[in-house]
């Protein structure tokens, strides 16, 4: 059976389209939008499913432009909300006004998120190859750094110090892309 009723299917079909590929396009931003609000990784993919689902639900109402980001958010801080008042019961749970104001930072912090992200695409480019998959790899949700450090023939702390060493050249090759005209 279709998720997309018969009748809706022609005439429809690009609003869907549409909706899919600004979904696809901006779903590393609602992720972490909802990631500054929920802590563990799992739980944050939870709601993000129900993002979807709800904004997918809501496809009439859903701006198919710039507005479609803006919307998503706000979607998923109520969904984000929603999921940690039903886990309320958890110790490490904060206030509805904490979150709120989590969430309001966040939206702030989401405006930059695009402009941080491509300087630190083109950093990551700059990189030697072999910087670059040593950081890749070091970032993978996998992955173990005394098992990176063996496989390199390297300490643990050796492997920290020169991981170090990158992030530092990566933050000030970021900073100084953010300040630049592009």
């Amino acid at each position: 059976m279709s998720a997309i009723p018969e009748a809706d299917r022609g005439e429809n079909r690009e609003r869907h389209d549409l909706f899919l590929r600004l979904l696809m396009q901006n779903e590393p931003r609602i992720l972490a939008f909802i990631r500054s609000l929920v802590p563990r990784h799992e739980d944050a993919a939870d709601v993000l499913q129900e993002v979807a689902v709800v904004l997918w639900q809501k496809i009439g109402q859903c701006p198919l432009d710039d507005g479609f980001l803006p919307w998503s958010l706000t979607v998923a801080r109520f969904q984000a909300m929603a999921f940690l008042r039903d886990k309320k019961r958890d110790r490490l749970c904060f206030d509805i006004e904490t979150l709120e104001r989590i969430a309001e930072a966040a939206l702030r912090e989401s405006d930059g998120y695009e402009d941080r992200r491509n300087a630190l695409k083109h950093c990551l480019d700059r990189l030697p190859a072999q910087q670059r998959l040593l950081v890749l790899e070091a970032y993978r949700s996998d992955a173990r750094i005394d098992q990176m450090a063996r496989r390199q023939h390297k300490t643990p702390m050796s492997l920290y110090k020169t991981l170090q060493r990158i992030r530092e050249l990566l933050s000030s090759c970021i900073r100084g892309r953010l300040k630049s005209p592009q």
